[in-house]
């Protein structure tokens, strides 16, 4: 069962993510902790995320660090792609 998360807090950035056809967007520790129930696995990414979700909800200083793992895990597993490169003039 997901961790179930107290203090739903905003993530510092919005993440949207790719499942299946639809897009959808990942911006509160619940949404996150539900996302990592659903979709992560036992991988150390989603585990370290999950574990940062866990902690933000206890002290919001950390909330920038879950969203860093979360979004780390949604790379690793392809729901997200990675930035491009700027474009500078």
């Amino acid at each position: 069962m997901a961790y179930q998360v107290q203090n739903d807090r905003f993530l510092t950035k919005p993440l949207v993510v790719a499942v299946g056809l639809a897009n959808m967007t990942i911006d509160s520790l619940r949404a996150a902790a539900v996302f990592i129930e659903q979709h992560g696995t036992q991988a150390l990414h989603w585990q370290t995320a999950a574990v940062a979700v866990e902690h933000a909800d206890r002290d919001e200083k950390l909330l920038d660090h879950a969203t860093k793992s979360l979004e780390n895990a949604l790379l690793t597993d392809g729901f997200i792609k990675p930035p491009g490169p700027s474009k500078q003039p």
